[in-house]
């Protein structure tokens, strides 16, 4: 059974039709639509499941609800949610950092404890000590915090954001715990199956009217009550175990890590894996906050936590850290300036390099220009007075920049070159208007000209070693500059600081560069244009014909 067929099952039952009536209408034999709704079998497309909808007469919303249910059961659920999860993460990235407001939980209120433990039995009051913490820690010149905590935990990511925003001194090292489960590729995970719903828990009158939401997400049904088959179906049945779903908090929660390390305080998140039952820091409170005057446990719904001011108490927490952290490999590397980048151009040109006979995806919110540009073009846009005056310096700093592209220009004119291109329709049309493209920080060259712009995209076109697809739906604005590329060992990703210039990130996780790589590889023939409709659409937008 699925999801779907049990959809199927409760809205025929509501209206009182069976198998052969669907059959009927939907120009199927009667066999057929009755292993559908046993969930033996799926349709082949979209239009029949329309056609089920018409016949059960279901609103906008139960359409989209079975919509979702029939992907999310051809997928398979853990495949389904990756999707959703990956495509939330890129259209989080638009023209401007994340607006994070500047969390205040009044801890003025609070007072200063009198003893060296205290024991907290309150949300609230746990948000309210924390931020206490953390103001006293950034009162100094110099500030440091140390982190146990899974990414999903909001208003202690929050926190830091705000903090970080105020105080640039400030450096925050973080451990995310993460299980091996992740590493699997999908169908090789033991994923935990619970039996159908009864018909006590699904009857025809609690069908969920909501979208499908995120597991653990409480589905309403019409009267307003709490569907709580569907709601444990979506946490129990139909997504992986809770071990997995602790990494996929990861991805969905991605977006902060990145706000995070471009904020341009020192932020070094790093990952360990562990066992399902010793997820985190301890067995009980699973997350900890290290500052240097006080050792903080707290469990994920920060209902409780428990706090040490004993200095001897504190150093034993921050030994403890030491020896969990003590060679664990970063998330992701961090470039956050122009200077940065320029100093490691060597090291980002070995990082890009790929095994060949490995595929290669490249997204990008506008066209990918490098591989097309003529040393006139080069030597014509890029800004040297942003270099040092003297001369010998600016030509080092050219020739980084000449050997970096003429790098990628000499692998995409490979003849084994094995890269797929994705590109959206307006992220073209950004490109035409702006002359700016993703690839190079902005700092360093000038717009292309309107003419420049238009042989661009037509070299794009005619380009026999250049790849490129068309995206049907977009995946993120174009305005924000997010360039993302996912390689057979790294996973790159650059993107646009408002007023703070580029920001470079290498992630090297296993469990998210394999997330990504089956979420590009994974575009069905609907979600593309063919080859040649791409290409007619990148000469009709060149020569401005629509």
């Amino acid at each position: 059974m699925s999801y779907f067929s049990d959809l199927l099952s409760a809205y025929s039952k509501r209206i009182g039709i069976n198998s052969p009536q669907i059959a009927s209408y939907c120009g199927l034999d009667r066999v057929t639509v009755y292993r559908f709704m046993k969930g033996k079998t799926l349709p082949k497309d979209k239009e029949t499941v329309s056609r089920m909808a018409e016949i059960l007469q279901l609103t906008v919303d139960e359409r989209n609800v079975l919509w979702e249910a029939y992907e999310c059961a051809q997928l398979g659920p853990r495949v389904y949610w990756e999707r959703q999860y990956i495509k939330s993460f890129l259209k989080s990235f638009k023209g401007t950092s994340p607006a994070v407001p500047l969390v205040q939980y009044d801890s003025d209120d609070v007072e200063e404890s009198q003893t060296d433990t205290l024991l907290v039995s309150s949300r609230d009051c746990t948000l309210k000590r924390i931020q206490k913490e953390l103001h006293k820690e950034c009162a100094g010149e110099h500030c440091s915090i140390e982190l146990i905590m899974r990414p999903g935990i909001d208003p202690v990511m929050d926190m830091l954001l705000s903090v970080g925003k105020k105080k640039k001194t400030l450096k925050v090292k973080h451990l995310i715990p993460l299980t091996t489960a992740f590493l699997t590729e999908p169908g090789q995970s033991v994923i935990s199956r619970n039996k159908s719903f009864s018909e006590k828990n699904f009857s025809a009158f609690d069908i969920p009217a909501g979208r499908l939401g995120p597991p653990d997400q409480t589905l309403k049904v019409p009267g307003g009550d709490t569907d709580e088959g569907a709601a444990a179906f979506m946490s129990e049945t139909s997504f992986p175990e809770r071990s997995l779903r602790w990494n996929y908090e990861l991805l969905q929660n991605f977006f902060k890590i990145v706000s995070l390390c471009s904020e341009g305080f020192d932020y070094e998140p790093a990952y360990y894996y562990s066992r399902q039952n010793e997820i985190g820091a301890f067995p009980v409170y699973s997350n900890l906050l290290l500052t240097e005057r006080s050792a903080i446990l707290f469990t994920d719904d920060l209902s409780e936590s428990i706090f040490f001011w004993n200095r001897n108490q504190v150093a034993a927490f921050h030994r403890k850290y030491e020896r969990i952290a003590e060679r664990k490999p970063p998330l992701s590397y961090v470039f956050r300036d122009i200077e940065s980048f320029m100093d490691n151009m060597n090291n980002v040109i070995l990082k890009r390099n790929r095994n060949k006979d490995d595929t290669e995806y490249f997204y990008a919110s506008q066209p990918c220009i490098i591989p097309l540009l003529t040393n006139e073009v080069i030597k014509r846009h890029l800004r040297t007075e942003i270099f040092p005056q003297e001369k010998e310096e600016r030509n080092d700093a050219l020739k980084n920049i000449y050997s970096y592209i003429s790098a990628i220009q000499a692998r995409y004119q490979e003849s084994d070159n094995n890269q797929i291109n994705y590109l959206s329709e307006s992220g073209v049309r950004y490109f035409m208007k702006t002359g700016r493209f993703a690839e190079v920080p902005l700092e360093l060259y000038s717009p292309l000209t309107e003419e420049e712009r238009s042989e661009m995209i037509l070299r794009l076109a005619e380009s026999p070693t250049f790849s490129a697809r068309i995206l049907k739906k977009e995946l993120s604005p174009p305005e924000g500059m997010l360039c993302l590329e996912v390689m057979d060992k790294s996973l790159f990703i650059e993107f646009l600081v408002p007023g703070k210039g580029m920001c470079f990130l290498y992630v090297n996780e296993p469990g998210i560069l394999m997330a990504f790589r089956r979420f590009f590889s994974g575009f069905s023939k609907d979600e593309l244009y063919s080859e040649e409709e791409s290409r007619e659409i990148l000469r009709m937008i060149a020569e401005r014909k629509q």
